[in-house]
C-alpha cells in the first residue's frame, strides 16, 4: 500500500493540492491499525519521502490531527518510526527513513 501511495506522490508532486491531506489521512489511518513490519515500514516511508519535498504540508497535518492515544498524530508517526528504524529493511528504505528527519 505504501509503495503505491510513495509511487503516486512522487509522479503528482506538488499537483495533489487539497488530496494530499486525504492520502495522509487515509495513510495514517492504516499505519494505526497495522501490525506487520512490512506493511508499517511501507506506511512510514510515504511520511520520510515526503518530509524531502513537502515538509510544511506533513508536520502541519500531523501536528493537527489527533493520534490513537490522544497526543497528535506527529507523534504517534515519529514514536512508530523511532521505534522500528532499526528493524526496517532494504537499502533504499533505510536510507530514506535515516535521512528524512536529519
Amino acid at each position: 500500500v505504501g509503495k503505491l501511495v510513495t509511487c503516486l506522490i512522487r509522479k503528482t508532486g506538488d499537483r495533489l493540492g487539497d488530496n494530499l491531506d486525504l492520502l495522509l489521512k487515509a495513510v495514517l489511518s492504516k499505519l494505526q491499525r497495522s501490525e506487520t513490519l512490512t506493511v508499517v515500514q511501507s506506511l512510514i516511508l510515504v511520511y520520510a519521502q515526503l518530509i524531502h519535498t513537502q515538509l510544511e504540508a506533513v508536520l502541519n497535518f500531523l501536528s493537527s490531527v489527533p493520534g490513537p492515544t490522544g497526543n497528535s498524530a506527529l507523534h504517534f508517526v515519529m514514536t512508530e518510526w523511532v521505534s522500528k528504524q532499526h528493524i526496517f529493511y532494504g537499502s533504499y528504505d533505510c536510507k530514506v527513513s535515516l535521512m528524512a528527519p536529519a
